[in-house]
């Protein structure tokens, strides 16, 4: 069974994270430098406390799996209301 994404936003930028993909590896976590990434029972990520993330890609560049996408979400789409995430 396939896991959706999850999505969350700060701002103008929109992070995505496919907790499928994640091989348990724990390079995002040591190099995360909010500290809020960690692994459940089951080995995948687990982003703990999103307020405190500060939207920087360090995960993103450090996962070899794209298990994180950091992009930024087009000015258009936020005149219109922002993105369009769960």
């Amino acid at each position: 069974m396939t896991e959706k994404a999850l999505q969350f936003t700060q701002r103008d930028r929109m992070l995505t994270v496919q907790r499928d993909w994640c091989k348990g590896c724990n390079l995002c976590i040591g190099s995360c430098p909010a500290g809020i990434l960690s692994l459940d029972d089951g080995e995948r990520i687990v982003v703990e406390d999103i307020e405190r993330c500060i939207f920087c890609g360090v995960c993103a560049a450090r996962c070899p799996d794209f298990v994180f996408t950091l992009a930024r979400i087009p000015e258009a789409q936020m005149a219109m209301g922002g993105s369009q995430c769960d």
